[in-house]
């Protein structure tokens, strides 16, 4: 699983749109977009804006769970 696919994942679980999680995150749901679709990969101050969005580690959103 990429690291766009778990943003994607924890996104949804979160019941939040890209709209919602840029908004949160202080990027464009543009930026989610691409990062969600592996166009485009988070820096890491956005990693841990979305960790503490999502409640989990920045290690969890760079790593695979089968890694």
């Amino acid at each position: 699983m990429t690291i766009g696919s778990r943003i994607r994942m924890y996104r949804k679980q979160n019941g939040l749109t890209q709209r919602e999680l840029g908004a949160k995150a202080f990027v464009s749901q543009v930026a989610i977009n691409k990062i969600e679709h592996d166009f485009m990969k988070p820096g890491v101050d956005l990693l841990v804006r979305l960790s503490n969005i999502f409640g989990c580690t920045v290690d969890e959103l760079l790593r695979d769970s089968g890694e």
